[in-house]
């Protein structure tokens, strides 16, 4: 009602009580609006906000590797940018080539690189033990001529007794395994045969002259760094390769430098 000289409500009605089916109504609203509330907090805090760098960044991986980057479970903004400033970087790109290239890439660094670690333990033990044998072998009988060799190396060790002849003999079989493990079984798995020991003992045998156990393991050592420096060729390239990502996947503009060699 109105005060007809003010016009000011000058009496208002109480409201009519709520039904218990309005009350319903009003508390399930109440509840919608605050799980929409909930999710849209939930949305924004979720949204990952990527400087432009880093949307670059984020593409040229996508691009490179097929996979997203960890973003929020809500975040299906962010994804679109991503897969779109892909799309605009490296026009042509198929992602599932790019996906597949870079998990073969991947597993063959992984195994090459358990390969390299393990046979570059190996390495370093034999070449030590090569040394060793090569020290002993200036203590033992040598007369230049193996057949020689042979029957003096048998009497100074089994009949005098000889200690240098002992441990040049322990020197040389500790040295000729440690080399068959890496020359002949290149992925280091199962035991030491007693073919491959002996196929490595051929190239050295006992009563070789000082000048030829010399010279092969000489030959012994450098072919074992070859080995291991050939690991690291390839490593190298599958690096490299991963780095460039597959055909059709650099951009024509690398503004982070991420594709490419290095200079």
């Amino acid at each position: 009602m109105l005060d007809p000289k003010t016009l000011q409500p000058a009496f208002t009605a109480p409201q009519a009580p709520l039904t218990p089916y309005q009350s319903a109504e009003l508390g399930l609203s109440r509840q919608r609006l605050a799980l929409e509330q909930q999710k849209a907090a939930q949305t924004q805090a979720d949204k990952t906000e990527l400087t432009p760098e880093g949307l670059d960044a984020a593409a040229l991986m996508f691009a490179k590797t097929g996979q997203l980057p960890a973003l929020g479970m809500g975040d299906k903004t962010t994804r679109k940018q991503i897969i779109n400033r892909a799309a605009a970087l490296t026009p042509g790109l198929d992602v599932a080539s790019a996906k597949a290239d870079y998990g073969a890439n991947t597993a063959t660094l992984t195994q090459l690189e358990k390969q390299r670690a393990a046979i570059g333990a190996f390495e370093q033990t034999a070449s030590k033990n090569i040394d060793i044998f090569l020290e002993t072998a200036g203590k033992v009988v040598d007369t230049g001529s193996p057949l020689a060799n042979t029957l003096l190396r048998q009497a100074s060790g089994k009949l005098l007794g000889s200690a240098d002849q002992a441990t040049y003999d322990t020197a040389r079989q500790v040295a000729v395994n440690e080399v068959a493990k890496i020359i002949t079984n290149p992925n280091l798995a199962g035991q030491l045969s007693d073919a491959a020991r002996k196929e490595v003992e051929a190239f050295n045998p006992q009563n070789a002259t000082l000048k030829q156990s010399v010279a092969v393991m000489r030959l012994l050592k450098r072919d074992m760094q070859n080995r291991t420096g050939a690991l690291d060729d390839q490593i190298g390239a599958i690096r490299q390769r991963i780095q460039k990502g597959a055909p059709g996947t650099t951009p024509k503009n690398d503004p982070l430098g991420l594709f490419g060699p290095k200079p």
